[in-house]
């Protein structure tokens, strides 16, 4: 029988992984276990992130250069600032070109050339006692990384994946599969890539509405959701982790299956005002599964 899981772990594996191909494959595995997000953020990866403003992107992609000018008679000459934190934060960009452009580039040694928007360039121009062209040049390091991070991502999901016994078997997966690929996604996602701004079209998280109250829970699963909830917790929007954290305990220190269900009632509410949170959905989507 084919795994597909172990076979993109395989090409995930390689010290010269075929980067398109492997995403390709983690897409089918992705899609095919109703992983969204996940499927969403390789399509960036893919395709490039478009529309992306520069803190919307997963921080593997605020990449880091020198900020330097272009003297007609020496080359290239680096910018002198006063103001250190000023030079920190105008030697940042976003690289949103598609993985496959890094690829290329660091396969051609080459190192990428930025040319500075209108109001950064204007206020170095106007600092300089001669007007010259200024550029962010960044090195092939920043680029290798943005590749090794997709590389270290795609890798560590499919050992949690495997881990957990979701291999996906002649190319498909059982609903037991799906429901425990779930949390490892949600922790995958959040660890690595983070928020990527409102790739869904809506800011809020998709969750699904029905209340808990009528619905029995498996204490079993309870046990394992308040254990990967408290771990997630951590990652949650500094407005609602105290909340959360607090309601988790509760629950864990609660006997009677109706206290418990009204509290799990009043995380959901809670979670479900963490705009944007992937913390939040992924606690959120746990929840859906303790009944």
């Amino acid at each position: 029988m084919t795994s597909l899981i172990l076979q993109i772990q395989q090409e995930a594996l390689s010290s010269q992984p075929d980067i398109v191909s492997m995403l390709r494959k983690a897409k089918a595995a992705a899609v095919k276990l109703d992983q969204n997000e996940l499927t969403e953020w390789m399509d960036c990866e893919m395709n490039g992130y478009q529309n992306h403003s520069f803190e919307e992107l997963p921080e593997y992609r605020q990449i880091h250069g020198q900020l330097k000018v272009k003297n007609p008679y020496h080359g290239l000459q680096p910018i002198v600032f006063k103001d250190s934190n000023y030079e920190e934060r105008a030697s940042h960009a976003p690289f949103t070109q598609s993985i496959s452009v890094a690829a290329k580039l660091v396969l051609g040694g080459d190192s990428l050339e930025y040319t500075l928007s209108g109001e950064l360039r204007k206020k170095l121009v106007d600092g300089m006692q001669v007007a010259l062209e200024p550029i962010l040049l960044i090195d092939q390091g920043q680029l290798i990384n943005v590749i090794n991070t997709v590389q270290n991502t795609i890798l560590n999901w499919t050992l949690e994946l495997e881990k957990k016994g979701v291999l996906g078997e002649d190319l498909s997966f059982t609903m037991e599969e799906k429901n425990k690929a779930s949390a490892v996604t949600q922790n995958i996602y959040a660890q690595n890539i983070g928020h990527l701004g409102d790739l869904s079209g809506s800011g809020r998280s998709r969750v699904n509405q029905t209340s808990i109250g009528d619905q029995r829970i498996d204490q079993r699963k309870l046990e394992h959701f308040l254990s990967e909830a408290s771990n997630a917790v951590s990652l949650l929007p500094n407005e609602v982790a105290p909340g959360a954290k607090k309601l988790l305990r509760e629950i864990s220190e609660t006997k009677s299956e109706k206290d418990i269900k009204s509290k799990l009632d009043s995380l959901k509410e809670i979670l479900e005002n963490a705009t944007g949170s992937v913390a939040a959905h992924g606690i959120i989507q746990l929840m859906s599964s303790l009944f």
